[in-house]
């Protein structure tokens, strides 16, 4: 109830994100059980604060992405990576438009040990975004780490193709270096 009371959207997250993380959940016996809580529960705090963000200003919307991306690496540096990874999915939910959100998840999901996840979320962002040469210099190199050599080489060459057609191959050589 005392979540409730708080006077902001970011106060109002806080609270429940404690809740959800100090609360009933974290002594549950059943992790699984307890994952599955969590999850529905954020899902339904995400849900509740959509529509206000939806409501936002861009301004605001990208603030407020902002501080949730802040969140999630707090989380990822703490070990939460489930936490920090549900937090960034719900990010790439509200504001698909940001590059580095698909980016930022493909990294947590590598930290996990789940190539497979990370090229997913690299390969969903380039869906929304073809020619992010951010999204395919990365993607084809894990795809080529998971075996996927025909999968990296077509990546590859997009992220060429794109680069030379709109960058002179210095930056494509910088680019391709970080």
């Amino acid at each position: 109830r005392k979540v409730w009371s708080a006077h902001s959207v970011e106060e109002q997250a806080a609270g429940i994100l404690r809740w959800i993380g100090e609360g009933e959940l974290a002594e549950e016996d059943d992790v699984s059980e307890a994952e599955r809580r969590t999850a529905a529960a954020f899902g339904a705090f995400e849900d509740a604060l959509g529509g206000r963000l939806r409501r936002a200003s861009p301004q605001q919307r990208m603030q407020a992405a902002a501080r949730r991306i802040a969140s999630a690496e707090r989380a990822a540096a703490d070990g939460q990576l489930p936490r920090a990874i549900q937090i960034v999915e719900a990010v790439r939910t509200m504001e698909p438009g940001m590059v580095g959100v698909h980016r930022l998840l493909a990294r947590l999901h590598r930290q996990g040990g789940d190539g497979w996840g990370a090229l997913r979320a690299l390969d969903e962002g380039l869906r929304q975004h073809p020619n992010a040469v951010d999204l395919l210099v990365p993607a084809a190199e894990l795809a080529a780490a998971q075996g996927d050599l025909g999968g990296a080489l077509q990546r590859a060459a997009g992220a060429y193709r794109v680069a030379t057609e709109s960058k002179p191959l210095t930056s494509l050589a910088q680019t391709l270096e970080t």
